[in-house]
């Protein structure tokens, strides 16, 4: 068919985290690849935005500012704007980095799954009714554009394994891609300082990074914080929240803000552990960054952390806040520990990397359009 493969990508909503940090690796893949002319990428409006698209003359930026101000306007621009843009642009293919969409007829979609939730029961149960409600609304739209994508990309064999199960997809092509990116972080706007961790020893700097949403399972860090301190006498949690967030009165804990940019960079490279004690990730994308800029981990012994770091972290019964204090004493005390893991991080990173998932990800999409079977009919 020859190298004219116009790729469409409905990136509208990732304006920070992670999201924008897969979206940032994924484009740059699309520019590498010879066999892709042009990339067309439906957006939020750059003021929106903490970040910049990479830039190459093959991309194109569409803001859909209507498509996030609402919840119609969201379901209108999946359901129907998305698709009556992609047939007037003659896109040949469309990349839906938010799990949902719908494309014209004969125009492939692939679906990348960036959110667990509505799939873990176990966190799911410790969220409010309204996130309950949205997630239920969510897994209900990724299911119907699952069933009728050509490809589906998640970021780790578990959730790939949580999808065909609960989608029932038996013959559906699903392909994981690790989010072993081109960086830590993103050349997004600088945020938050860590001005702080500098005021307390380099041996007692724990570091969170993350929201403070109930499946994040904070709790259980907080829980384990007293003993920790008891332990390790000015052990200090920082966390990416704000300075006056409810969170932060807790004795022995401060927030930096949200960190971007190199500040982001500098908090992992300063602290002295990470800590994860989040019930369910799709990819978390800080683990693969944290073991990048040779941090040690502490995290939860879930699927998808184990799945990332194999055993360049030490794991934790997230129900059990004496554990999750056992394993950070323990590494505050030993510095040999903590070298280890940084050393196994290390090793789990160059071979991620070295595998290059993003360029293999295109050269799957590649595969798929000249495929004379990749043309699908697909809607929501």
């Amino acid at each position: 068919m020859g190298k004219h493969i116009h790729l469409a990508v409905d990136a509208v909503g990732a304006k920070h985290g992670g999201g924008a940090v897969v979206l940032g690796d994924v484009l740059r893949a699309a520019i590498r690849c010879g066999d892709i002319e042009r990339i067309t990428v439906f957006c939020s409006p750059r003021k929106a935005r903490n970040f910049d698209m990479p830039q190459s003359q093959k991309l194109y930026e569409v803001p859909r500012a209507y498509a996030e101000r609402s919840v119609l306007g969201r379901l209108h621009w999946l359901k129907r704007g998305l698709k009556r843009d992609v047939k007037a642009l003659k896109a040949n293919m469309l990349a839906c980095m938010s799990g949902i969409g719908s494309s014209p007829e004969r125009v492939p979609m692939i679906v990348f799954i960036q959110q667990a939730l509505p799939f873990c029961y176990e966190a799911l149960e410790r969220c409010d009714l309204r996130t309950k409600i949205r997630m239920l609304t969510i897994g209900r739209l990724m299911k119907r554009s699952c069933n009728s994508a050509a490809l589906i990309v998640t970021q780790t064999p578990t959730m790939s394994e949580w999808i065909r199960s609960a989608y029932e997809l038996k013959d559906m092509q699903i392909i994981v891609v690790k989010p072993w990116g081109d960086q830590v972080g993103m050349d997004s706007e600088q945020g938050g300082s860590v001005a702080a961790m500098l005021k307390v020893p380099a041996h007692l700097r724990l570091l969170y990074v993350g929201n403070s949403s109930r499946y994040k399972n904070l709790e259980c860090l907080f829980s384990a914080l007293p003993e920790i301190r008891r332990r390790a006498p000015g052990a200090t949690l920082f966390l990416t929240c704000r300075a006056d967030h409810p969170i932060c009165a807790r004795t022995g804990a401060i927030g930096l803000g949200y960190l971007g940019g190199s500040a982001l960079k500098s908090a992992y490279q300063l602290a002295t552990v990470l800590v994860t004690p989040s019930l369910v990730e799709s990819g978390n994308l800080i683990l693969t960054e944290a073991m990048a800029m040779g941090t040690p981990i502490v995290a939860a012994n879930r699927a998808y952390a184990r799945d990332l770091c194999g055993d360049a972290a030490v794991y934790f019964d997230p129900d059990r806040p004496a554990e999750l204090a056992e394993a950070i004493s323990d590494l505050l005390e030993h510095d040999e520990k903590r070298r280890d893991l940084v050393r196994r991080g290390f090793d789990v990173v160059s071979k991620g990397r070295s595998e290059r998932p993003y360029d293999d990800m295109m050269g799957r999409l590649v595969a798929l359009w000249r495929s004379p079977n990749g043309h699908a009919s697909n809607a929501i």
